[in-house]
């Protein structure tokens, strides 16, 4: 099959993941913030909020949990659909924890303990999802196409957020009771991961190509996973530092908008649609460069550019939301568009003989380094909180979320330097000859 028989062919699969990849993600992308509204009805503080920061660290800490389940069915589609099943329950959960918020405050700590886990089970299913989902594509499409696939997959997925985070944000902030919208919208979730579930039963399935962990029972050629490659240690220390700055980033941007400029989820959700907006465009581009260039050097260079941007969220106290602003153009660089670069990247420089176990471990390594710098930032920040710590410069007075965002710009910015020590190296199996 030639490259145009073969395009013709995924042509209608890359829009079909696309809404399915909405289904399953696009809602929980929207409803994030709603937690932050969700955990201050329940008198959340700092610290529960840097907890809630961690999970998605931790997330890719136990996404290895695709691993076994891809090896079990010895079938995407049928792993998918194992994981999407997983979300269904998830979104059921939540949308019962959600009804607490009502609740008399003496409730309030086992409502919020509650709510806290169902988001957990909800981000293991959504972890599972986003490995099974990467190594689909890396075994159905071959590498010069990944970047035409990839790209119109998010955008067709992106078209879809804009609208949800409307609709959802409207909603919460013109609520009549935050538990009913809650339970509604999570109730809504649920449902849609049935919808993807029928989606990618029209996706062309493949049998993912597993690798061995240990040398031992493995018979004559058998591949067996490379972790001494220098390789895949530099896209670890990639994937560790850039998830660390902007975990640690992340903890208390919204919270600082909402405190600081009296943000609601309709405003939190209009800056995203913004950011996804911007990624549609850049999204194209960069999936055209990466299939012609490599995506080693587009990606070094909107990691090094979004870092340093983020710096700009020192300006506020200065010029106010116009800082706000800026930052939400320049990170129609991230988002989406980091997410394709680093996608491909990994097809790129990663064997398909057990792509998922790297993948896996790779994410375990970052989610341990994540959660830590989450951790870490929840704790300071409420031990700053306490203290009321405040740094005064001539006439403006910088909090204790500036020294936060400093260092989580700081971290992900340097991320860069790891890919310029990989170079152009790729990760090859090792192989036993008995």
């Amino acid at each position: 099959m030639d490259d145009q028989q073969l395009k013709k062919r995924l042509n209608a699969s890359r829009y079909r993941l696309g809404l399915a990849n909405l289904f399953f993600t696009g809602e929980e992308n929207c409803l994030g913030n709603i937690s932050i509204f969700i955990l201050k009805a329940l008198n959340g503080n700092d610290a529960h909020f840097g907890l809630m920061g961690a999970f998605g660290p931790l997330v890719l800490l136990l996404q290895w949990l695709a691993v076994p389940v891809l090896n079990f069915f010895r079938s995407n589609r049928r792993a998918m659909t194992f994981a999407l099943g997983v979300g269904v329950g998830g979104g059921i959960l939540l949308a019962l924890s959600g009804l607490g918020t009502d609740a008399p405050e003496r409730f309030h700590p086992w409502l919020r303990a509650l709510f806290i886990g169902c988001s957990l089970v909800m981000g293991l299913a959504t972890g599972m999802q986003g490995i099974i989902e990467t190594s689909w594509i890396g075994d159905l499409v071959p590498k010069p196409m990944r970047g035409w696939f990839y790209s119109v997959k998010s955008v067709v997925s992106i078209a879809g957020m804009v609208a949800l985070s409307m609709l959802f944000g409207f909603l919460v902030d013109y609520r009549g009771s935050l538990s009913a919208t809650s339970f509604w919208l999570y109730a809504v979730v649920a449902l849609s991961h049935l919808l993807a579930i029928a989606l990618i039963r029209q996706i062309p399935d493949v049998q993912p190509q597993p690798a061995r962990v240990f040398a031992w029972g493995t018979t004559g050629n058998d591949a067996r996973v490379n972790f001494r490659s220098p390789a895949f240690w530099g896209l670890c220390a990639f994937n560790a530092f850039w998830t660390t700055g902007r975990t640690v980033f992340g903890v208390f941007y919204s919270i600082f908008l909402l405190q600081e400029f009296n943000f609601g989820l309709l405003g939190l959700n209009s800056l995203n649609m913004v950011t996804w907006l911007l990624s549609a465009g850049t999204l194209m581009l960069a999936g055209r460069i990466a299939d012609r260039k490599g995506n080693r050097r587009p990606l070094m260079f909107v990691s090094t550019t979004v870092g340093c941007a983020m710096l700009v969220m020192l300006l506020t106290p200065w010029i106010g939301l116009k800082a706000v602003f800026v930052l939400t153009i320049l990170n129609g660089l991230a988002g989406p568009t980091h997410t394709l670069l680093i996608t491909n990247y990994m097809l790129e420089i990663l064997p398909p003989e057990g792509r998922a176990t790297y993948i896996a471990v790779s994410r375990m390594v970052v989610g341990t380094f994540a959660m830590l710098g989450a951790l870490v930032a929840g704790a300071i920040g409420r031990v700053l909180e306490v203290h009321g710590w405040s740094l005064c410069l001539g006439a403006v007075t910088y909090t204790r979320y500036h020294l936060i965002f400093v260092v989580g710009a700081l971290v992900a910015a340097s991320s860069s330097c790891w890919l310029l020590l990989v170079g152009n190296r790729t990760v090859q199996p090792l192989y036993e000859q008995k």
